[in-house]
């Protein structure tokens, strides 16, 4: 009984103790614990940027970063619960922290997490949105394959953003392809055409997608094997290859998973694994129905220490320096984890510093340290921001020309007045003076332009309130840039049957060598009658070659996807044209699309240009191109060689004496039967590795168009 009274006195103050300690444990007392680390106490939540401005009808993506007591950081966006203190004015997505202005005005931005919260300050002009542009606006993917597709809002004043995650996407043809409604990322069902639209604001923009008949054959991860210590991570990817040849990343577009979770887990939209524990793991891709594995070994090693490069830096006000995060692990072996470490910046007044990527900006003058935080380790590095200013910025190339919907890749240079400079292309606002002529990327692919149509377009940088411009010319026709200057360009090889051959041009030859030239003087063979009055080049994808080659690749796809005059199908020689007065075997400029062969048989074709020296042809056909008899090309009217285009689906063969343009032939160019005079380029294997171009039966012509 006395045993009883004793235990029912002291009982009261076990219990006592055990709650305190129980609250303690859930976020109670001076700092609490973070239910995610569990150990280190919460010190403060902070949220970036401090300050931010958008139109009304735009949106700013918020950061909430919380700091723990041993130093420690962490991105707890998505776990914070965000607020707008005037929604009024603004309003912010609870779980994501995107804000959208509503009307003229402020509002705080609060982010709390586990009882701390960070605030910012998000200022509303009176701009409003005028329109929104979809890029590309025309595209074309085999079934099954990606396209990813970004909207650009534009207010009225001038400014321009990147709304592509908060627009709604559509496609007008579900059953040709699919869009993601939040991504923008497109997906080819079947064959045909469909629109595609993002809505943003109560504004819409559109694309065209056309899918083609290629289908998916394969898909490959890469690496196929690979080993990360325990804590490391390993970046994987999807590439699928279609009946057509082509091949495309489909890393985003697939679905991941990890056949031995305990060992590594998997994110399964990115591709990017994480070792749990020792052992072996298969990584797994799944794409349009196809799958595709790769080993992951485990090893037992353990994260030692973060280590942040380069240790010390200086940069000047508005200047922006890269740090990368290396972690060391017990086994010595070493990871870049700059990507995967929430990144912090200790006098935020002096620097600051993305949370994800570790870019810091120069802000004011003085030292602040930079802190990369990755699995419960931090490592460090010391910013100095001199009082140098920035001065002026610089966008290169200065000019550039393009065709319709190739893309072109402008990288903006800052210089300080310590004539120090620095690359801020990713910290850049662009904008384009004529987004009818050109788009151009500012935040997917920042200074990426895309051709809409022929013109100019003054493409502008933004970095610090200094802008820089360059100038964009967009062609009508498709822009053959490195491969310009070749008459004959081929991936597997250029033959020549012992016959008095001439080519006046380059001729080039990727990824093959010289061996894979035969007939002509200074090819892989002794001499023999075939003559080139130019150079002959060979080489991997970085020469000259092999560059000329991708150009071509380029100019093939941009005829591909360049939007129709009008439908065309059997002997072209035969078909009447398109102007006001089609006289029969006539065509007026434009761009004729053939979903099968095309031939020029019967009689000649005549291009009539109706007095313009500028007037462009494409013929763009699916299939084949052929040339018999009487199917000559006849150029009248001011009609230029340089200017007519034929984007061969498969291989073009050449029997007709004349022939002018240039041929893009994803497979093979064959000349024969008779002697034939090419005023024009034979561009084959643009796409596939195996195209080939031969001379065969007879002595043949090709000199290169001049520019």
């Amino acid at each position: 009984m006395k045993k009883f009274e004793s235990y029912s006195r002291v009982l009261p103050w076990l219990m006592a103790l055990l709650l305190s300690a129980l609250v303690a444990a859930c976020g109670g007392g001076d700092g609490g614990r973070d239910p995610i680390l569990g150990l280190s106490s919460l010190v403060s939540v902070a949220v970036t940027p401090a300050t931010a401005s958008i139109p009304i009808g735009g949106t700013q993506q918020f950061t909430a970063t919380a700091t723990y007591s041993d130093g420690s950081s962490r991105d707890v966006t998505a776990s914070s619960s965000w607020a707008s203190g005037t929604t009024s004015a603004a309003t912010v997505n609870s779980t994501s922290g995107l804000a959208t202005g509503v009307a003229i005005g402020s509002s705080v931005i609060t982010a709390t997490y586990s009882g701390k919260t960070g605030t910012a300050t998000l200022t509303v002009t009176s701009a409003t949105l005028t329109s929104i542009a979809v890029t590309p606006a025309t595209a074309s993917i085999p079934i099954s394959g990606i396209q990813q597709f970004t909207a650009t809002a534009t207010y009225s004043d001038g400014s321009t953003r990147n709304v592509t995650v908060a627009s709604t996407w559509t496609s007008g043809t579900t059953s040709v392809a699919t869009v993601n409604s939040t991504s923008g990322l497109a997906i080819g069902v079947a064959a045909g055409t469909s629109v595609i639209t993002a809505t943003f604001g109560g504004k819409t923009g559109t694309a065209t997608l056309t899918v083609t008949s290629a289908t998916l054959t394969s898909i490959a991860v890469t690496p196929a094997t690979a080993s990360i210590p325990i804590s490391g991570t390993k970046q994987f990817t999807a590439t699928a290859t279609y009946s057509d040849g082509s091949t495309r990343n489909v890393t985003v577009a697939s679905t991941w998973t990890s056949g031995t979770t305990s060992v590594a887990t998997v994110n399964s939209t990115s591709g990017r694994a994480t070792g749990v524990a020792a052992g072996t793991s298969v990584i797994t891709a799944t794409f349009g129905g196809k799958t595709a594995t790769g080993a992951l070994t485990v090893t037992n090693a353990t994260l030692t220490s973060i280590a942040v490069t380069p240790a010390t830096a200086s940069i000047p006000i508005a200047g922006i320096q890269q740090f990368t995060a290396t972690a060391t692990y017990s086994d010595a072996s070493t990871d870049d984890v700059t990507a995967s470490s929430s990144w912090t910046s200790g006098t935020t007044s002096v620097a600051t510093v993305i949370s994800t990527s570790g870019l810091a900006t120069g802000v004011a003058a003085g030292t602040s340290v930079i802190t990369a935080t990755y699995s419960g380790k931090p490592g460090t590095a010391t910013l100095t921001v001199t009082s140098a200013t920035l001065t002026s910025i610089a966008v290169t190339p200065a000019t550039a020309a393009i065709s319709i919907n190739a893309t072109q890749q402008y990288t903006a240079t800052a210089t300080y007045s310590d004539a120090s400079t620095a690359n801020v292309t990713a910290s850049s606002s662009w904008t384009s003076g004529t987004k009818s002529v050109a788009t151009v990327n500012s935040d997917i692919t920042p200074g990426l332009a895309t051709g809409v149509a022929a013109g100019t377009s003054t493409i502008t940088a933004t970095f610090g309130g200094k802008p820089g411009t360059a100038t964009l010319t967009v062609t009508k026709a498709p822009y053959l840039g490195n491969a310009q200057n070749f008459a004959v360009i081929a991936a597997a090889g250029i033959t020549n049957a012992a016959f008095a051959t001439s080519i006046t041009g380059d001729m080039g030859l990727s990824p093959y060598d010289l061996t894979s030239i035969t007939g002509f003087v200074g090819g892989g063979t002794p001499a023999t009658p075939g003559t080139v009055t130019g150079r002959i080049l060979t080489g991997n994808a970085t020469s000259e070659a092999g560059l000329a080659r991708a150009a071509a690749g380029t100019a093939y796809l941009a005829a591909a996807g360049t939007a129709s005059t009008a439908t065309v199908s059997g002997d072209l020689s035969i078909i009447s044209g398109n102007g006001p007065a089609g006289v029969a075997g006539t065509f007026y400029p434009g761009v004729y699309h053939s979903t099968s062969s095309l031939s020029i048989d019967s009689k000649p074709l005549t291009l009539d240009a109706q007095g313009d020296a500028n007037a462009v042809w494409i013929f763009d056909m699916d299939s084949t191109l052929t040339t018999t008899g009487s199917g000559t090309v006849v150029l009248t009217n001011s009609a230029q060689p340089k200017n007519v285009f034929w984007r061969v689906g498969s291989s073009a063969t050449l029997g007709a004496a004349i022939f002018k343009g240039t041929i893009l032939a994803d497979t093979s160019i064959t000349l024969g039967t008779t002697a034939i005079d090419v005023a024009g380029r034979l561009l084959a294997g643009s796409v596939t590795p195996s195209g080939a171009v031969s001379f065969t039966s007879a002595a043949h012509t090709v000199v290169r168009p001049l520019p």
